[in-house]
């Protein structure tokens, strides 16, 4: 037996990096609102994000001002029909994993700016759809009246975003400092980072474990 256990801890060595297998750091779901409100294609297999809905506001496109000045365009808000707080108004989309797969999430940015004569404010809010607990608010960020694109960079690297197995909604709030009327709050670019991981078989998992008792065995033996 004494001859056997170098090898099999050789093997627990080789086969725990594998329970974590699939694409690291991907961008799992982008809109670029290329006069739709669709996901961008291309997206890393086994991760389904879903077309963006609107409440509270209607969506234009322009490709006058920044962000999409380089001729991306860019979905608008109209601020002359959102509120001045937060609920009423809002972007939302979903992702979802295939079967047999997790999202472990990273980030979550996107370009925006303010035209006109009133600043606006940005919020995201997220919603596990694994439980009942609905829509939490992750953060916001400040939009002042700036004809250039600033970035919104919301951390989703807490253990909330891991180990997803039903998938995630996510809602872009915006909201008008006094409801004012002349003003628009454009956002384009909308990323979704993080991993797409395989669920590990039954089979390797306990190969796995095997692996790591018979290291534990060989030490204390040693």
């Amino acid at each position: 037996m004494k001859a056997r256990l170098p090898h099999l801890a050789r093997i627990s060595v080789s086969v725990i990096p594998l329970l974590g297998a699939m694409a690291h750091g991907a961008v799992l779901a982008e809109y670029t609102f290329d006069n739709n409100l669709d996901p961008t294609a291309g997206g890393p297999a086994n991760v389904t994000p879903t077309t963006m809905t609107t409440t509270g506001f209607n969506v234009a496109y322009t490709l006058t001002d920044p962000p999409g000045g380089t001729g991306n365009p860019a979905a608008a808000v109209t601020m002359d029909q959102t509120a001045s707080s937060f609920g009423s108004d809002y972007y939302q989309f979903m992702l979802t994993p295939g079967s047999g797969y997790t999202l472990d999430l990273t980030s979550l940015t996107f370009l925006f700016n303010v035209n006109g004569s009133q600043a606006a404010r940005f919020e995201l809010r997220y919603d596990d759809l694994s439980d009942a607990s609905g829509f939490v608010v992750v953060g916001m960020t400040d939009a002042a009246l700036d004809t250039s694109a600033l970035t919104a960079n919301f951390d989703l690297s807490g253990a909330q975003f891991s180990n997803l197995t039903q998938g995630i909604a996510f809602q872009i709030h915006v909201r008008d400092a006094t409801n004012s009327s002349g003003n628009s709050a454009r956002i384009d670019n909308v990323m979704v980072n993080g991993d797409v991981l395989a669920v590990p078989e039954p089979s390797v998992a306990l190969l796995a474990v095997a692996g790591g008792m018979g290291f534990a065995l060989r030490r204390r033996r040693g």
